[in-house]
């Protein structure tokens, strides 16, 4: 399990086998662009955990791409 000290490789490793690993990672992994991508590759649903500017970011990413018809 990791925690607020875990590094980013610990966190990574974690979020790799469940998203939701997020949720115990420090504020600095959280808004680590290559945690939080490996956490919703796992499980969308882990993006509640992300940082906000991160998450608000993936957010209007999505919401572009389905209207681009590029994503159902």
């Amino acid at each position: 399990m990791i925690d607020e000290i875990s590094t980013k490789e610990e966190v990574l490793a974690a979020v790799k086998e469940s998203g939701w690993s997020l949720k115990y990672a420090s504020m600095e992994l959280i808004n680590d662009r290559d945690v939080v991508l490996a956490a919703i590759e796992n499980d969308l649903d882990s993006l509640e955990y992300a940082g906000p500017s991160l998450r608000f970011e993936m957010v209007e990413c999505w919401k572009n791409a389905i209207e681009q018809g590029l994503i159902n």
